[in-house]
């Protein structure tokens, strides 16, 4: 007998970390769409989707791309690419309406230039629109259709939604004219929110298997495209703190949790972090954690 397949919706209902919603999409439909609070009420950490998604945000919450902590309050439409680590943290109880899709989706189905005009492909565009309460209205009814289409049996079903789906893209390309609409993810947040994707990536490192490749601002800059100086800026500007700062302390992190697993020596755990000597090691890590990691590994 053929085992039942498990929704979407049934495999995430209980995992609160949210990761589990993206291991079905490209198993099956490579679209789903939900109504908020059904799935992934809680999401603690900045994290980076392989799917595009798409939320309707009904109410006031903080949206935190990298370093940036954004606080919304009324309506909103949010664009979700894969390559931004995000976090939504509602400040109520959820409500409103998102939906997933991933690349099989976009080539199969939806016209690949209403795509790429969108903030859903490019990360140079806003991708945070503030929603009158007309503008609200027309995407209630949108995803309300969607919901309704994809409960459907219909043979046809996800021609349908796909036209849907492409009425929310086109309502966007429309805010964006709208010149009220004020920019509020800026590129600053954009570059900085890549950069910590990317230092994110490298963790955690393995001793002997897995070490970082990226170990300097210049070594970022370089894998971003962009010009050192531009990186130190924007982040700068977004953080705070110097990109050197912000890998220094993600270093020294690692370097404790290494540590304290107990299963490597000092000189491993040197080298997989890109120290070429154990003594540069040791005084990294002292001027960051203020023990020596010897002292630190004896604990």
């Amino acid at each position: 007998m053929r085992t039942k397949a498990v929704t979407l919706k049934q495999l995430v209902q209980n995992n609160t970390a949210c990761y589990a919603e993206y291991m079905m999409l490209s198993q099956e439909k490579h679209f789903d769409v939900f109504k908020g609070g059904e799935i992934c009420t809680v999401v603690n950490q900045l994290h980076k989707s392989v799917f595009y998604k798409i939320s309707l945000i009904l109410g006031s919450g903080v949206l935190h791309i990298g370093d940036q902590r954004i606080e919304i309050t009324g309506n909103s439409l949010i664009f979700y690419n894969p390559e931004l680590a995000y976090r939504w943290e509602s400040l109520q109880q959820d409500t409103g309406y998102f939906c997933y899709f991933d690349h099989h989706f976009i080539s199969n189905s939806m016209s690949e230039a209403s795509f790429k005009e969108s903030a859903l492909f490019d990360i140079q565009l806003n991708p945070l629109y503030l929603l009158s309460d007309e503008q609200t209205c027309d995407l209630v009814f949108l995803f309300e259709k969607m919901l309704k289409e994809s409960a459907s049996a219909y043979q046809h079903k996800y021609l349908v939604l796909t036209h849907y789906l492409l009425l929310v893209i086109y309502e966007a390309h429309q805010y964006l004219q709208d010149k009220t609409n004020k920019s509020v993810v800026t590129a600053a947040t954009r570059i900085t929110s890549l950069f910590l994707a990317e230092l994110e990536q490298q963790f955690p490192v393995i001793p002997a298997e897995k070490h970082l490749e990226l170990k300097q601002a210049g070594d970022f800059a370089e894998k971003l495209a962009i010009h050192v100086n531009y990186l130190n800026k924007a982040i700068k500007e977004v953080c705070g703190k110097s990109t050197s700062e912000l890998i220094a302390a993600r270093v020294a992190n690692e370097a404790r949790s290494l540590l304290q697993q107990g299963d490597y020596s000092l000189a491993e755990i040197a080298y997989s972090l890109g120290f070429e000597h154990t003594s540069n090691f040791n005084t990294f890590f002292r001027k960051h954690m203020n023990i020596a990691p010897g002292a630190f590994k004896a604990k």
